[in-house]
């Protein structure tokens, strides 16, 4: 059984030294626990209705403002993505709830009174809570039935979610994808990695700080030294691309002044940009730490090597197959292999492969070409009214040629890398 990492000194639970059991149903209220990655920002399913939509608006002589006005206790605040959520600055309260939707507010107001009571009938409040958040996440925002409401709470001076109640480490995506995950300080990461999620999907809630920025130009810093000196590095991104995060982390240091102030939009705080890019690279050095198990009896140290002791196996058809392909179908199942160790493609080692292969397409182009071209001398010779043996071996090996070329032509198409700036946030898994 995989102990709890959550302890009593890191939630301040008072009643007693494990966490309480399944919060029931305050005053028509359902709490579900949730992590951060089935935060419903991006499905929701919201959309703009055309058939309501104004064929005209008179904008009046001499407006310049035009703000929805302002809501009690809650700030509203625009990611940089342009996702709209709000915050409650007393409580560090955060949702993605339409607030300016009449039917929606009382709902909300309902469930922070409820959540908060829960909090307080064990002495949570009772602490230093500032450096604590509560996120609510209306699960169905129309419904007039019971509120069904995920929440999750996040603690910044541990760099950890929590909940109140027990919590299956089953709804983190992480957890399924990764075995082996027995000790509470790899839980630990998992736990930091939906943290720094909670940092991208709300902003507002951790500013940029000098240390933070410090902390990730480093962890990038070693990786590229890592990329460029280990040919089987765990590092998942090229050399190119991390010196990009280091120039682009580089010139996120937090502005002094007036200058560090969130600008106001139309009555809507704007969360800059900087913030939830340091968190999102920071949630890709935690996915990895993760993936590869730092600081456990078993660290991945080379991408090539399996954690888990599994061992690189052939079978029997590829024994006999492979001589007399000259051996190429197991160089390939070797490549294969070490690329997709336990299941985990890096972006760096998936690229690597996919060089290797297409430049070897290109040559198998051009070495048909060479043998196309030989076999057209071949037959231009004039040998008689009978064909020869020599020109049916031509005729065969033309046709062999051109599907060759064909085919060497359509794969290195279909894979060529196309050149792009983009990087994967987190590894490719392999099914």
């Amino acid at each position: 059984m995989v102990p709890n990492p959550i302890q009593r000194s890191e939630t301040g639970w008072s009643d007693s030294d494990t966490p309480v059991g399944d919060i029931q149903p305050q005053h028509g209220v359902n709490f579900m626990p949730i992590s951060v990655g089935n935060f419903n920002r991006y499905s929701r399913g919201r959309c703009v209705s055309k058939k309501n939509a104004q064929p005209e608006y008179i904008v009046p002589a001499f407006s310049r403002c035009f703000s929805r006005g302002s809501i009690a206790n809650w700030t509203p605040h625009r990611h940089p993505e342009g996702a709209l959520y709000f915050m409650h600055q007393q409580n560090r309260i955060f949702t993605d709830a339409h607030l300016y939707d009449d039917t929606i507010m009382p709902k909300v107001n309902t469930c922070v009174s409820c959540i908060r009571a829960v909090l307080e009938s064990k002495g949570f409040l009772d602490l230093d809570t500032d450096a604590i958040d509560i996120v609510l996440d209306l699960r169905d925002e129309q419904s007039a039935e019971a509120i069904e409401c995920g929440y999750y709470l996040v603690d910044h001076s541990k760099r950890s979610v929590f909940w109140m109640e027990d919590f299956k480490m089953s709804q983190i995506s992480l957890w399924k994808r990764i075995p082996g995950i027995n000790s509470t300080s790899h839980i630990g990461l998992v736990l930091e990695n939906e943290y720094w999620q909670h940092c991208d999907l709300f902003p507002a809630a951790s500013p940029l700080t000098p240390g933070l920025v410090s902390e990730l130009r480093d962890t990038i810093v070693h990786s590229a030294i890592d990329a460029l000196t280990s040919p089987t590095t765990t590092t998942p991104f090229s050399v190119d691309d991390l010196l990009k995060m280091v120039t682009l982390t580089n010139s996120m240091a937090p502005p002094d002044g007036a200058a560090a102030a969130r600008t106001e939009s139309f009555g809507v705080q704007v969360d800059q940009g900087s913030p939830s890019a340091v968190a999102r690279l920071m949630m890709l050095f935690a996915q990895e730490r993760i993936n590869h198990f730092h600081g456990e009896y078993a660290a991945r140290l080379d991408r090539e090597n399996s954690v888990y002791g599994q061992s690189r196996t052939r079978s029997s058809s590829m024994a006999i197959i492979s001589p007399l392909l000259l051996s190429a179908p197991a160089g390939h199942l070797r490549d294969l292999q070490a690329t997709f160790m336990d299941h985990i493609v890096s972006q760096l080692s998936w690229k690597r492969l996919a060089q290797k292969v297409v430049a070897e397409w290109q040559d198998i182009t051009l070495y048909a070409s060479l043998i196309l071209n030989a076999n057209v001398g071949i037959l231009a010779i004039p040998v008689g009214a009978n064909t020869s043996i020599a020109q049916i071996i031509s005729y065969i090996s033309i046709c062999f040629n051109l599907a060759s070329v064909i085919l060497a032509l359509l794969l290195s198409r279909k894979y060529r890398l196309d050149a792009t700036d983009a990087v994967s946030v987190g590894p490719v898994r392999h099914p």
